[in-house]
């Protein structure tokens, strides 16, 4: 299930989420603990690298992802004749959101798989389409799956500090050598 949340009630409830505002030059990221590059040998395969992000949610603990943009940009403020991003923007649409929206979602484990497609296709296919953070309900971590089909993910706690390598040892994902995408 995808359940939207406007931006400010997601502010309210995830203030962890990393924001910024240009015209006001105004930034926030929160003090992490450390950050790691997980990278898949599936990257390649849309399909299959956002089955192993769920697999990586799941063992994490997490029964659903919060997905915030950085910016105020809108969702669907960009306009590309790819396939890929005609597709995302369908099924943008299609959660009831129009060429305004620039709020959250909360993304459960059954929806991410597809969630993740369409998310990564954006990312990829719009150079200026803005970053987009996930957090857990908890707010232990925060991450964004970059362009290349990386997980970039920032530790906000302890627990999930000393989780996360043992979960990364158990999944499809390794450590980036050199933490670099």
């Amino acid at each position: 299930m995808i359940t939207l949340i406007s931006r400010q009630r997601c502010l309210e409830l995830y203030s962890r989420l990393p924001v910024s505002n240009d015209l006001k030059e105004e930034y926030f990221f929160p003090k992490i603990l450390r950050s790691y590059i997980l990278t898949s040998d599936s990257k390649e395969d849309i399909e299959k690298l956002c089955f192993d992000v769920v697999d990586w949610v799941q063992r994490m603990g997490f029964e659903s992802l919060i997905f915030l943009g950085e910016t105020e940009m809108p969702w669907l403020s960009q306009k590309n004749d790819a396939k890929q991003a005609k597709e995302a923007v369908q099924f943008f649409k299609a959660q009831k959101i129009d060429v305004r929206y620039n709020g959250g979602f909360i993304v459960d484990n059954r929806a991410l798989p597809e969630f993740i497609t369409h998310l990564f296709w954006l990312t990829r296919l719009n150079a200026s389409f803005p970053m987009v953070y996930f957090t857990d309900k908890n707010q232990g971590l925060i991450g964004n799956l970059c362009k290349y089909g990386n997980l970039h993910i920032f530790t906000l706690s302890e627990a999930i500090d000393n989780f996360i390598l043992t979960v990364v040892g158990e999944s499809h994902f390794k450590l980036a050598e050199g933490m670099q995408c």
